[in-house]
């Protein structure tokens, strides 16, 4: 599991074999130095850790992880730590956010104050319902960095900060920051998503795109609304007037026509979920933008996403997290002798208030005939916001046989772990094909409707399958 700089440089040296075994003898000082620096770092003793760094960088230019330790060496504006806040479970597949701060200087007393903001900010957070149902697909990091100055570019003046916080120039001076200086600094670590929530100390209200919300002060409400834009890509639903925005368009929760037929949320209206419709007065104007409910949205500065909204959240976060999380064994062809028994588990996620729907196939293997086939296709290895989802996955085929259930039961960490049992000497010799398939309704506790309507990629669906040859 990816949990922080450290664990990462020991599964490079694991996995480059013979060849990195001497580097590993080689470096043994220069890992030494890495991790007593990343001890320090989170511990607060900033100094001290930023002279171990620069005798790493000096005395062992070809360490693995050097483009990283750079950051914490830098003279203006250094990254100082980066410690996790929240852990859920693997970075490989959780939507990792990082919290982090502008204009915070390198005193001990404002460092202190963005490691409480960032405590705080994570509480926030999760008290809103949607991302509450979903918090265990989540890990949040801190990221301490030091800003030379503490101010807001503007009016005449400019500051040196770590993100070059500025006013936006829209009509009520929201803060912004330059979002690639961001994406900079989150590649210093490897659980980067290109995800961040970055707190401006002298900044107000705040802005959101690009993977990247940012907020002046700590406004539990601004933070979700920016967290909307910058992973759901959410747009204004308020009405108020925020500047020339050029002519209405059409987006995921706004559209330029009240034609029902047409607006991007037609499917709910096919669904007749109450509420939604077509309301004029959105996008920052009063006039020739429609949104889907007419008041209550985080997206128009009040309460929850609404319907049209929670969608795309949820449709983003399992855009980032497959709902299995581990298999045992792993996927396959398994060779099982006559009248043995065998076992195989799935571990998958565990929302808020509702279970996963976990259903086993178990079929005779008949290659002149349909098969059961299993998902999902990993069309985009790379991780991060700005590039195409993790994982995709095509039009899955008809499952074959009846669905069996396993037995379940939690785990520590609250995930759900699944077994289904083979009973070796109840089958003839032959081959057998076992798929698994794990659902997410998207209906919690109370809900109505689910908040998924449509699922086009078939994100909420996950699919996992074993040869096996009965000897």
């Amino acid at each position: 599991m990816k949990r922080s700089l450290c664990v990462v440089l020991s599964c490079l040296f694991a996995v480059a074999g013979t060849a990195v075994a001497g580097t590993v003898a080689a470096d043994d000082d220069a890992s030494a130095l890495f991790e007593e620096a990343q001890k320090l770092s989170k511990r607060g003793n900033y100094p001290k850790a930023r002279r171990l760094y620069r005798e790493l960088e000096e005395q062992h230019p070809d360490f693995p992880l050097i483009e990283a330790v750079r950051f914490y060496t830098r003279e203006k504006n250094p990254l100082l730590a980066i410690d996790t806040v929240l852990d859920s479970g693997d970075s490989a597949n959780r939507v990792d956010v990082f919290i982090t701060g502008d204009g915070y200087l390198l005193e001990p007393k404002a460092q202190k104050a963005l490691v409480q903001g960032a405590d705080r900010v994570t509480k926030a957070f999760f008290r809103n319902p949607t991302l509450h149902e979903y918090q265990g697909y989540f890990n949040i990091h801190r990221m301490n960095v030091a800003s030379q100055e503490n101010g807001v570019d503007g009016n005449g003046r400019d500051y040196d900060t770590a993100f070059n916080a500025q006013a936006s120039g829209g009509a009520q001076g929201q803060v912004t920051v330059d979002r690639g200086v961001v994406q900079q600094y989150l590649r210093a670590s490897p659980a980067n998503d290109g995800l961040a929530i970055v707190l401006v100390r002298m900044g107000s209200l705040g802005t959101g795109g690009g993977g990247v919300a940012v907020v002046g002060g700590e406004n539990a409400g601004t933070i979700i609304h920016e967290f909307g834009h910058a992973f759901a890509r959410l747009s204004d639903e308020y009405s108020s007037d925020t500047g020339d925005r050029g002519a209405p368009r059409d987006g995921l929760n706004i559209s330029n026509s009240p034609n029902l037929d047409e607006v991007p949320w037609k499917h709910f209206i096919e669904a007749k979920i109450p509420g939604v419709g077509a309301f004029e007065g959105a996008d920052g104007r009063a006039k020739g933008a429609w949104k889907p409910t007419a008041r209550g949205c985080a997206m128009d500065g009040s309460g929850d996403y609404c319907a049209v909204c929670r969608e795309s959240v949820v449709l983003s976060i399992y855009a980032m997290v497959d709902p299995i999380d581990a298999l045992q064994p792993e996927s396959g062809e398994i060779t099982l002798p006559g009248g043995q028994a065998a076992e195989f588990t799935t571990t998958v996620l565990q929302p808020a208030s509702h279970p996963l729907q976990v259903e086993w196939y178990f079929t005779p293997f008949d290659t002149t005939g349909p098969s059961n086939d299993a998902e999902p296709e990993v069309v985009g290895a790379a991780r991060g916001w700005r590039r195409a989802p993790r994982i995709q996955r095509r039009e899955m085929p008809p499952l074959i046989g009846e669905a069996q259930k396993g037995k379940s039961k939690k785990t520590r960490d609250g995930r759900v772990e699944n077994t289904f049992t083979i009973a070796g000497d109840d089958l003839t010799p032959g081959r057998y094909r076992l798929v698994v398939r794990v659902l997410d309704e998207a209906k919690p506790r109370g809900a109505q409707f689910p908040w998924v309507v449509e699922d086009k990629h078939k994100l909420l669906e996950s699919r996992r399958a074993w040869n096996i040859v009965v000897e």
